[in-house]
């Protein structure tokens, strides 16, 4: 079989997953970005990797530039991905949709080739669009994206029930763990409990409510608190006037290494996610798996059912804060009872497993060229 994947991202060492998803003689090419001179790139013997996409991140030289980027980005990443199409495939896996331009270029795209596409938000984390015009791009993206992988069944339902898709045309693909994550056993869990708020700091993950819930449990809560990650100078300014002064409150803003990331989960006895709205899954919850650290999550999107079927952690309401304060009381020393549960879902999660579900789907839309 020849797969085209689409990846807008960086690619800059191997991916376990490209791999899990290969069978002998396949050839798999990823479409991936462009990556700035100087900065080193693993060779990659097992598959091809084109990298010509447009890196959103380039700084543009001017206002009227800046202004008309986002144009700029969209025609100059389809005329990329139409290129490389061009060659043939028995099926293309777009790895990131784009409904601002997708409803449309996709549509043009699958009389080429079968598509397979990956629904990371069902909706947008951060809506810049009426909702009514939000809903129809969205509702033509997912109509032209042939298969739809969803990250939970929860997810599923509400492609189909909000945007009219068939349902068997969704298909369950569990998020995967990063392979290359493991606890560094050369960082020891601290004997004081130590809690981990980790990603972008936006309004919908509920960093208000977490500051509510700390300010309500005091300097006395015998734990430490790490909050970390990129967000604007709005957020992180509420951060710091609100939390900056508590003693077991640790704030670390901006961009966070490979490093340091994994001593923050190594060191964490537990993961926050207390979300107020979501309609996706976490890649912070797969982390946490990966790690094998134990969460403290809102039942929102499929956050809340996943560590709730899979006995993971402790769920609570979406900005209820004084649930929040309650249950982060309530976890203190309760943390080895979800070792064995932990290790059975990263099982289930597993490169190899995620590999082999998707490889069944590149198979069922080719079959249907």
């Amino acid at each position: 079989m020849r797969i085209y994947w689409y990846w807008p991202h960086p690619h800059r060492t191997k991916s376990p997953l490209c791999l899990a998803v290969q069978r002998p003689g396949d050839e798999l090419v990823v479409h991936a970005q462009l990556v700035s001179p100087g900065n080193p790139v693993e060779p990659v013997a097992e598959y091809e990797v084109v990298r010509d996409l447009p890196d959103p991140a380039r700084p543009a030289r001017n206002r009227v530039r800046r202004a008309l980027r986002p144009i700029e980005l969209t025609v100059r990443r389809s005329r990329a991905r139409t290129d490389v199409v061009r060659r043939g495939f028995d099926v293309a896996h777009i790895g990131n949709l784009s409904y601002q331009s997708d409803w449309w270029d996709l549509r043009r795209l699958r009389r080429r080739v079968p598509l397979v596409s990956d629904v990371h938000d069902v909706r947008p984390h951060r809506r810049t669009l009426p909702t009514h015009v939000e809903t129809s791009l969205l509702r033509e993206t997912y109509r032209n994206a042939g298969h739809l992988i969803v990250l939970h069944e929860v997810l599923k339902e509400e492609v189909v029930s909000d945007f009219g898709i068939s349902p068997e045309r969704v298909h369950v693909v569990p998020v995967v763990l990063d392979a290359l994550a493991t606890r560094d056993l050369s960082i020891p869990r601290p004997e004081r409990p130590r809690f981990l708020l980790f990603g972008t700091l936006r309004p919908n993950k509920g960093i208000d409510v977490l500051s509510d819930a700390l300010i309500s449990l005091g300097s006395d809560f015998d734990a430490d608190v790490v909050i970390a990650g990129a967000g604007d100078a709005e957020m992180t300014a509420k951060l710091e006037a609100r939390l900056g002064a508590m003693p077991n409150v640790s704030l670390e803003f901006g961009r966070v290494s490979a490093e340091r990331q994994r001593a923050l989960f190594s060191s964490a006895t537990y993961v926050l996610l207390p979300y107020v709205s979501f309609h996706s899954q976490s890649g912070v919850l797969s982390d946490a798996y990966a790690y094998r650290v134990p969460l403290i999550v809102s039942d929102v999107g499929a956050i809340g059912p996943t560590v709730r079927a899979d006995g993971t952690g402790f769920v609570v309401p979406p900005g209820d804060a004084d649930a929040l304060a309650g249950c982060m009381l309530e976890a203190l020393g309760k943390q080895a009872s979800f070792t064995e549960p932990l290790a059975a879902a990263a099982r289930r999660h597993d490169v190899s497993v995620v590999g082999a579900r998707l490889r069944e789907i590149y198979d069922l839309a080719a079959a249907e060229r």
